[in-house]
């Protein structure tokens, strides 16, 4: 499936999907399966979803809202050329990486990061956050990152 100049939208469905767009972004609402998006100049967002789920984006930016537990094989999210919020449930299970180059921004909002694991070196900044596996990766090249808990109002 594919868009020019507009945007794809994916909502309460269990599919094998691979999507692009090209100046549109891309919405995912309680998707899951085997699933391999990209946006190029617009966004993407998660909310809700499982499975073994690809997601790249190149100018544009990224928008995650989990669920306390990932089910499939997991999520490899990033973005280059732009931001990414990441929102946690409070009593997240899954095992969560986000990272992001040394020169940008990673801000926790709402005690978002309270007990997670930080290792901050010359090239990059990793956030580790739940007790299981990690199953979920997200990381952004040349954009700042927001960890916040879902709910807890706006950036």
């Amino acid at each position: 499936m594919s868009a020019d100049n507009g945007g794809i939208s994916v909502k309460n469905a269990s599919l094998n999907l691979t999507a692009g767009t090209h100046n549109g972004g891309i919405a995912l609402d309680h998707a899951s399966g085997k699933i391999d998006v990209q946006a190029q100049n617009g966004g993407i967002s998660l909310k809700d979803c499982g499975g073994d789920v690809k997601v790249n984006v190149q100018n544009g930016g990224l928008d995650l809202q989990l669920g306390s537990t990932w089910e499939g094989a997991g999520l490899q999210a990033h973005t280059h050329n732009g931001g990414m919020v990441v929102q946690l449930p409070n009593n997240m299970r899954s095992g969560v990486e986000i990272s992001t180059s040394q020169h940008t921004a990673l801000v926790c909002q709402d005690n978002a990061c309270a007990g997670t694991d930080r290792t901050w070196d010359d090239d990059r900044k990793v956030l580790r956050v739940g007790n299981g596996t990690t199953v979920i990766h997200a990381s952004t090249e040349n954009g700042g990152v927001v960890v916040k808990r879902r709910g807890a109002g706006r950036i």
